[in-house]
């Protein structure tokens, strides 16, 4: 909506997204010079590249003062060369007089998205605590690239100065703690010396039956990562580059826990932790000054590891390669890493018998 010609642009749509979501350009038309009334004008696009922003033609009046007149498109098919889309104005219907045009560009991005394996998990310590983590640091690692198609556009100008190449992840899955040898029981006053059957282990659960939104700060969203090296430039443009994170999914526990136990609390020693996680990441082009995302390419991960067992190696594993997105990514809903958004359980095993102190 401007008089320049360098920013006629607009980003193809995802086919995952709903039209209400499609990058959108705002377009202004008017007369070329005051008259007598006012002018029913449709605005077409006989290339079929582009939509109003859901509809292929857009019914206008505009005023015989010659004031400007906005509206949106959006982008259905990539352009295949510069300024090959083509918006034209009809006075009355979109077989009326052809009365002007203007072209513009539909922008896509040739892209990949690459998982790499990292470290295996083993249980170790941090700041005194039992962790299963990957060592060597991180589980995984995330690249994206994404090339500007079609070439000749100008990066400095809006949108594309805003674009980003970036990653959304979500995940789902299972934490466990287990803790055993009871050893000491803390009781009502009253019951002093009295002698209580507890469980011999006790077992917790965390749980995301579904899929949730995973970012490595809330402050990131709806992005996973906004740092400096996982907000790429688009290649094809000054200072284009790929994009990468890592990501390390761990489970920490002290050494001794007190759970709770009607009129009382048992202390019970560590013994096993596991992590049964899946995730599904996007590589996304991220509109900085909108704050939208347009997902690119889709791929999953697993991690599956469990501190008992004691062969083998264990650590991620993922799709032989990306694909082309399968769903939009979830813009609501709990994270992954709050812990008050898992499900969680308590599941005592055995019994012995504990003096009460």
């Amino acid at each position: 909506d401007t008089s320049a010609e360098n920013d006629d642009m607009v980003q193809l749509k995802s086919a995952v997204m709903p039209a209400s979501a499609a990058p959108k350009t705002r377009v202004r038309v008017r007369l070329p010079a005051p008259a007598p009334n006012d002018v029913p004008v449709v605005i077409t696009n006989p290339d079929g590249r582009l939509r109003f922003p859901a509809d292929t033609t857009k019914a206008l009046t505009l005023p015989k003062s010659g004031d400007w007149v906005e509206f949106e498109v959006s982008g259905e098919q990539p352009s295949a060369a510069k300024d090959d889309a083509v918006i034209e104005v009809h006075q009355d219907t979109a077989d009326g007089a052809d009365l002007g045009r203007q072209t513009m560009t539909v922008f896509s991005f040739e892209s990949q998205l690459r998982l790499i394996r990292g470290g295996d998990y083993v249980l170790g310590t941090i700041n005194g605590n039992y962790a299963l983590a990957a060592d060597p640091a991180p589980a995984v690692k995330y690249e994206a690239d994404a090339t500007l198609k079609p070439a000749g556009l100008d990066c400095s100008a809006p949108p594309l100065r805003d674009i980003r190449i970036g990653f959304v992840q979500e995940g789902l899955g299972e934490r466990s703690l287990t803790f055993d040898k009871p050893s000491n029981l803390v009781c009502q006053p009253g019951d002093l010396g009295k002698k209580v059957k507890v469980a011999a282990s006790q077992s917790q659960r965390f749980v995301h039956q579904n899929y949730v939104r995973d970012a490595d700060n809330a402050a990131y969203l709806p992005l996973y990562s906004q740092e400096e090296q996982a907000l790429a430039v688009p290649l094809g443009c000054p200072e284009g580059k790929t994009a990468w994170e890592v990501d390390m999914p761990t489970l920490s526990a002290f050494p001794t826990a007190d759970l709770s136990i009607p009129g009382g609390t048992v202390t019970y020693s560590f013994k096993s932790m596991a992590i049964n996680d899946a995730f599904r990441i996007w590589s996304v082009s991220f509109d900085t000054a909108a704050f939208t995302v347009v997902p690119l390419r889709e791929s999953e991960w697993y991690l599956k590891a469990d501190s008992s067992n004691a062969t083998g190696s264990q650590g991620v594993t993922m799709l032989p390669g990306d694909r082309a997105p399968t769903r939009a990514p979830l813009t609501s809903g709990p994270l992954f890493n709050d812990p008050a958004s898992f499900t969680k359980s308590s599941i005592p095993q055995g019994e012995v018998e504990l003096v009460c102190h």
